[in-house]
């Protein structure tokens, strides 16, 4: 399987030459820069993914892309932050934003890991929603239901309010939704992190949102419960990321 996405064979005579697929420039650009490199940190902002690294030689390496619409990021890392795309092509970060795309791009950077993953996240978290909301009525008249999924990858805690009136504490489980009972009203509000998002509270709510964020969203999908096995053997991740890059290749 991997031979086919990596190489193509063209008979002369009798005589077989292998002529080289662009999945195995993305195989072997990949294996050189992922050598001996240790997992520090995932990163996850809605559609926006990022796995950090410590390669042996002391850089860190770090996988980033979109499986929704192209993100613009401005992290707030050195200019000379070497940028290659998942065929090779080399580049550095300057003074441009990076562009997210379903082709994973990676950065090669001195600074440390956390560092790294630190500026990431930020960029990250000011091009993504932190939080997405949905309502609908409860059983009893006088009670609606929110539904509120944390889009990051950490624990967060908030308040729930409606039209101002008595603050509810909620926890927010990472990638999942956490549903609140309150009292019916015209708008529900939720502080957290910082932020503050409002939801009006209406008998016209779009049931497709409320279906996907108390059904889909509170079970990881199934891409993302093999990439996190993957991450737990480094070698398996590797050609994960190169399948991934190759699927998004045939797909655009």
């Amino acid at each position: 399987m991997y031979m086919a996405t990596c190489w193509r064979t063209v008979t002369d005579g009798e005589r077989v030459n292998y002529v080289p697929l662009p999945g195995g420039a993305m195989y072997a650009t990949l294996a050189r820069e992922f050598t001996f490199t240790t997992f520090c940190r995932e990163i996850i902002c809605d559609k926006l993914y990022c796995y950090v690294f410590t390669r042996g030689d002391g850089k860190t390496f770090a996988a980033l892309w979109s499986t929704d619409a192209p993100a613009e990021l401005r992290p707030a890392l050195p200019a000379d932050t070497r940028t290659l795309s998942m065929t090779g092509r080399e580049g550095t970060l300057g003074t441009d934003a990076i562009t997210l795309t379903h082709a994973p791009i990676y950065l090669i950077s001195d600074q440390s890991a956390d560092e790294v993953a630190d500026a990431l996240e930020t960029a990250m978290l000011e091009v993504a929603p932190r939080f997405r909301l949905a309502v609908e009525p409860a059983n009893s008249p006088d009670e609606v239901l929110l539904y509120v999924l944390n889009c990051g990858s950490m624990t967060s805690t908030g308040q729930v309010t409606v039209d101002g009136g008595a603050p509810q504490e909620v926890t927010l489980l990472p990638q999942q939704t956490t549903v609140v009972t309150l009292p019916a009203g015209k708008t529900a509000t939720l502080i957290s992190e910082g932020q503050k998002h409002a939801i009006k509270i209406n008998g016209s709510q779009d049931k497709t949102s409320i279906i996907k964020l108390s059904k889909i969203f509170p079970i990881k999908n199934f891409s993302n419960t093999v990439l996190a096995y993957l991450i737990s053997t480094k070698i398996l991740f590797a050609k994960s990321l190169f399948v991934i890059a190759y699927i998004s290749l045939l797909a655009s």
